[in-house]
Formats: C-alpha cells, structure tokens, sequence
C-alpha cells in the first residue's frame, strides 16, 4: 500500500509540473494568477503529501517517506526554476 502511494505521488507530482509549465508557456503576455493555477495546485499537492508522511512518520516507514518528501520538493522546486526561465526569455 505504501508503494502504491508512492508511485500515485510520483506520477501526480510529474503531472501537474508539466501542466504548470504548460499552462505557461501558452498563457498570454501579461500572465495572470490564473496563469499560475496549475503550478499553485502543484504546491497544494506537494503540501498534502508532506501532511500525510508526516503523519506515517509517526507510524513507521520513515525513510520511504523521506525519501518521497524530498523527491517532491525538489520536483516543486525545479518547476518554479523552470517558470522563472519562462518569464525571462
């Protein structure tokens, strides 16, 4: 079950990256906030998924899901790298 949520995590968090980049690379000039909508639901998921190994944390299998906030952070992390690239070419 955990692998399961795991691999769900991965491929959702996947998703909604290139969906934010996407989203951007299509938005008109001036962008708006609804130009950055996919990328907010990609920091809404990113902070549901360290609110629930957070609390498997407390139950076990702590380094898998280290491993999984880490893994989605860092996805996070580069998208919005990836945005600012966007709007500065």
């Amino acid at each position: 079950m955990v692998y399961q949520f795991y691999l769900s995590s991965i491929y959702k968090q996947l998703f909604l990256s290139e969906g934010a980049l996407s989203q951007l690379r299509d938005a008109p000039s001036p962008i708006s906030s609804s130009s950055t909508s996919e990328y907010n639901s990609l920091s809404g998921f990113v902070n549901n998924v360290v609110q629930t190994c957070n609390a498997v944390q407390d139950v076990g299998s702590v380094e898998q899901s280290l491993h999984l906030v880490t893994f989605v952070r860092r996805i996070r992390d580069k998208t919005w790298s990836d945005i600012k690239g966007i709007l500065s070419a």
